[in-house]
């Protein structure tokens, strides 16, 4: 799982919410995601979490290059 928010105090949640049923990698940007993402093999996250609003790169833009590199 890739949880990706720029808010430290939300993104430590979730991790506490996930990590008993995922293996969990984190991003703070959306531009930080999708080179995560490019750096593994096309299958290795079975879910992407992305915020919606953070700096550099938003989550719709993210999503947007994620896809297209995953298709």
């Amino acid at each position: 799982m890739l949880l990706v928010n720029d808010n430290e105090f939300l993104l430590m949640g979730y991790i506490n919410q996930f990590k008993h049923y995922f293996t969990v990698t984190t991003a703070e940007n959306g531009y930080h995601a999708v080179q995560i993402v490019k750096e593994h093999p096309k299958d290795h996250f079975d879910v992407i979490m992305l915020d919606i609003n953070m700096p550099i790169m938003d989550g719709f833009e993210a999503c947007t290059r994620i896809y297209s590199y995953l298709t």
